[in-house]
């Protein structure tokens, strides 16, 4: 049973890495929601003045 160990070695390691993106990835929404929430975003989005989409990309 060594193949048997090794797949369940492999399938470890690989959950290991998808649950540590996943819990990333909901701590960092959980503060965009909040900030969002508490319109954070709308100090930055009210500084935009420009329209010209070249000019956005180096905002």
């Amino acid at each position: 049973a060594p193949s048997t160990d090794i797949a369940v070695s492999e399938l470890t390691h690989a959950s290991a890495e998808v649950s540590e993106i996943v819990f990333f990835l909901l701590g960092a929404m959980t503060i965009v929601e909040i900030v969002d929430a508490h319109q954070g975003f709308k100090l930055v989005t009210d500084n935009i003045t420009t329209r010209k989409p070249r000019s956005l990309l180096w905002v």
